[in-house]
């Protein structure tokens, strides 16, 4: 099964970004612009940007006024990452090698695989599996279900297959 989605209407992205910061859209306008622009107000890329923002501390949540802050310019003026693959390719290098050597396995099995599989094909137990897999789970990147790994988003998988050189590919 294969769907293919649009991206969100400007109202939608609008509440989107106000939700996720949990203030009016109507105070977020020119933040709200530059996230539309830069993510062609794709749902995924838009969490994935806001989640960038705070981890680069361009986006902070004040605790005395119980609002996000953040000045526009430096937003805009940051070599911000304009391409969903770009930012899930820098996220992936920050991964430890282990658990990104790991999702290369996962990667070149499709979408998702069964726990014995993945662990068969890395040479781990389910363990040690899972153990290896926690920095991609506390990123986001991949989520266990039942008795399988599974990429969250088809995105992610394409970023991190694209990340394996094409002999490595092959030999796994």
């Amino acid at each position: 099964l294969h769907l293919s989605l649009r991206p969100l209407d400007t109202a939608a992205a609008r509440e989107l970004v106000a939700r996720a910061l949990q203030q009016d859209a109507d105070q977020l306008g020119e933040l709200i612009a530059l996230i539309e622009s830069w993510t062609g107000r794709n749902p995924f890329f838009i969490r994935r940007l806001l989640a960038r923002l705070v981890s680069e501390r361009l986006l902070a949540y004040d605790a005395a006024t119980a609002r996000w802050t953040w000045a526009i310019e430096r937003i805009a003026a940051h070599p911000a990452v304009r391409d969903v693959g770009e930012l899930l390719a820098g996220e992936l290098t920050a991964l430890p090698e282990p658990t990104r050597a790991l999702l290369h396995t996962l990667a070149c099995l499709g979408d998702r695989a069964a726990d014995c599989l993945l662990a068969f094909s890395a040479g781990l137990d389910e363990t040690a599996l899972a153990e290896r897999l926690a920095p991609a789970v506390a990123t986001g990147f991949v989520a266990s279900e039942r008795d399988h790994w599974a990429f969250v988003h088809d995105h992610v998988r394409e970023a991190v297959h694209a990340a394996l050189p094409t002999a490595q590919r092959a030999a796994l």
